[in-house]
């Protein structure tokens, strides 16, 4: 299967990649390779005749990185924006672009598709516990869930030959220490302030 990548990944990047897992997530840091991730998985998966490969996410995030590989392939397979009621192809996966943004009706219809693999990409977000909406951020929630189905893999900024210490030092000037930690270390943390009025 690796021999069929089309360009140079991360070793992180080829084991997601190239993982047979029916459930995996990427807590990745910004700019660590995470669409580009995606994009390998669907390339690869299509090469199998009569695959669909569904894109779940914004609209807008989905078609910056859908639109790097065909829609269709003369194969049968093809790669389309998940809308409710599609039906599933004779083979199936399910692939989630900043899954932080998405909400729990989503997987639950992917789950529904019962697809080979389901995918979760995304940076952790801050949230305030107090106020949290249960299943908004299924990233969060799947992360820290009890379910052993899942393969996790946790991409801070340090993994990524192409983000350089330079570049990280200018971040640290203008964004403060629990942003840094979420956004840059991947780190899953709770609100600031709730923490200072318990």
């Amino acid at each position: 299967m690796s021999a069929n990548i089309t360009m140079k990944l991360d070793k992180w990047q080829k084991e997601v990649v190239t993982s047979k897992s029916a459930r995996i997530i990427v807590a990745g840091a910004r700019q660590v390779g995470k669409s580009t991730v995606l994009r390998e998985k669907a390339r690869l998966a299509m090469k199998i005749p009569r695959t669909t490969v569904f894109w779940f996410g914004m609209s807008r995030i989905v078609r910056n990185t859908k639109d790097l590989i065909p829609n269709r392939l003369e194969n049968g397979s093809r790669s389309v924006q998940y809308h409710q009621g599609m039906a599933r192809g004779e083979h199936t996966i399910c692939l989630f672009e900043e899954a932080e943004y998405i909400d729990r009706t989503m997987l639950d219809a992917a789950i529904s598709l019962i697809p080979e693999q389901i995918v979760l990409v995304g940076t952790p977000r801050i949230h305030d516990m107090k106020t949290y909406v249960e299943g908004s951020d299924i990233l969060f929630e799947e992360w820290v869930s009890n379910d052993h189905d899942w393969h996790r893999w946790h991409i801070p900024y340090t993994v990524c030959p192409r983000i350089t210490e330079k570049h990280i030092a200018q971040i640290k000037r203008y964004v403060e220490e629990p942003m840094f930690r979420s956004e840059w270390k991947a780190e899953f943390v709770s609100n600031p302030q709730q923490q200072r009025d318990e």
